[in-house]
């Protein structure tokens, strides 16, 4: 694990997912949704991606040095 840099994201992986229908009398229906590294799945069954880190100003200034 000391080899690999620690910025790389997940692999790619397949998540079934089981959604309610529009039709509350009608079963629920499986997907299969492929989730990428920087995406989760909430508890709803929606796909939601990684938002933005905020980094510092003061941190960003003194790279540029």
């Amino acid at each position: 694990m000391g080899d690999e840099p620690s910025n790389k994201g997940r692999a790619p992986r397949v998540v079934k997912v089981v959604k309610p229908s529009e039709n509350p009398m009608r079963k629920p229906k499986a997907q299969k949704l492929v989730v990428r590294g920087n995406e989760r799945v909430t508890a709803g069954g929606n796909i939601k991606k990684a938002k933005k880190r905020q980094t510092s100003a003061k941190r960003s200034h003194q790279t540029s040095k």
